[in-house]
């Protein structure tokens, strides 16, 4: 019931249909804890100030065009992989999900637009997700997966290894991205500091609870059996679910890196889709599936100037506290992220940032 009353409360601040914001603007949205403020800017062609204090020549002006997108990962996979390590297996991306319908493809990152971008897909396959927004089914907000099954609309692993090479062959491929630093934070957000219970989510919190604050466990035995000791200790902080990570090498969907789920140097892919641009990219979407527009939510009530605008650079201060080694160990975890799909990130300001460089100028 806790799932359902709070999923409810997300689709309510919902804003519906694709919107493209224009002009200049920096957005600041300020959550329960002073060190997770996040600052926002975008620029346009005729903007050229400095962007939170990044040089120049890591600020992009513009959104790629798709082609500069796939020729920059395209790019990266020549000068990083030979072609005798490129996977050969039909099921690279058996997490794929498959619009047979519109001969399309789309690999969905946790933490990257995926759950609207499969709404989009099986709204343009018939599924009345607008009637199952205003029912009491909280199956819609585990990412889909009960619908994820019939003739229309499949994962990639259901389908018979002989028909995927046909698919992988002759179908449009897409992919949805975002910048690994800012998935990371956008994890903690969402699920531990605004307290999601699903069992695998509030299992961590309690984890990195007693493991940083074991002197408050140990002083107070009724903590120990408690279910949600957030109840009582608050969220772990962001340092804290980072020091976590780090000290266990633990990987979760949420913060995989990228190129480990969808392998980008193994597929032609017919479209990046970056969520920092989902304004634009959305619309590309929509028009692989014949579609003009959406009636389904493309914001998030936890961010809501997140989708709402394009930004290129985003300051995190939640990173703030993190020490050296844990943050080389989190850039050398994401670095190919970064490089195949042009992200980067700032130390001296604790920015992220998209640009890769092209003949017609910085972009995004």
């Amino acid at each position: 019931m806790n799932r359902l009353k709070s999923a409810k409360k997300v689709i309510t601040s919902f804003a519906y249909v694709i919107i493209i914001t224009v002009g200049y603007k920096i957005l600041t949205v300020k959550v329960p804890n002073s060190e997770l403020k996040i600052e926002y800017k975008r620029q346009t062609s005729s903007d050229h100030r400095v962007t939170l204090d990044l040089p120049e020549s890591l600020q992009a002006v513009r959104v790629c065009s798709q082609q500069e997108r796939i020729f920059n990962l395209m790019e990266y996979c020549k000068k990083k992989w030979h072609q005798n390590d490129r996977p050969s297996s039909p099921n690279l991306a058996g997490r794929s999900l498959v619009d047979h319908r519109h001969r399309l493809t789309y690999c969905g990152i946790s933490k990257a637009g995926s759950t609207m971008l499969k709404s989009l897909i099986l709204e343009a396959n018939g599924l009345n997700l607008t009637e199952l927004l205003k029912s009491d089914d909280p199956l819609y907000f585990v990412h889909l997966q009960k619908y994820i099954n019939d003739n229309r609309v499949k994962l990639m692993s259901q389908i018979r290894k002989s028909e995927q090479k046909s698919i992988l062959a002759n179908y449009s491929h897409i992919l949805s991205v975002r910048h690994p630093l800012d998935r990371l934070w956008s994890y903690y957000r969402d699920k531990i500091l605004y307290d999601d219970r699903s069992a695998g989510h509030h299992r961590r919190v309690a984890s990195i609870l007693k493991e940083f604050r074991a002197g408050i466990f140990a002083s107070n035995k009724s903590l120990a059996g408690m279910r949600f000791p957030q109840d009582i200790l608050g969220p772990p902080t962001f340092h804290e679910f980072i020091t976590w990570i780090h000290r266990h090498k633990t990987l979760e969907e949420h913060w995989i890196p990228m190129e480990r789920v969808c392998h980008p140097c193994s597929i032609d892919w017919r479209a990046i889709l970056r969520v920092e641009t989902m304004p634009v990219d959305g619309e590309i979407m929509l028009k692989h599936l014949n579609r003009r527009r959406s009636k389904l939510p493309v914001r998030h009530s936890h961010d809501p100037n997140g989708m709402s605008h394009e930004y290129f650079s985003k300051k995190l201060n939640g990173y703030n506290t993190i020490s050296r080694d844990v943050m080389e160990y989190f850039i050398n975890l994401y670095k190919r992220d970064m490089q195949m799909f042009g992200y980067g990130w700032h130390n001296e300001t604790n920015v992220a940032y998209c640009v890769i460089n092209t003949d017609n100028g910085r972009c995004c």
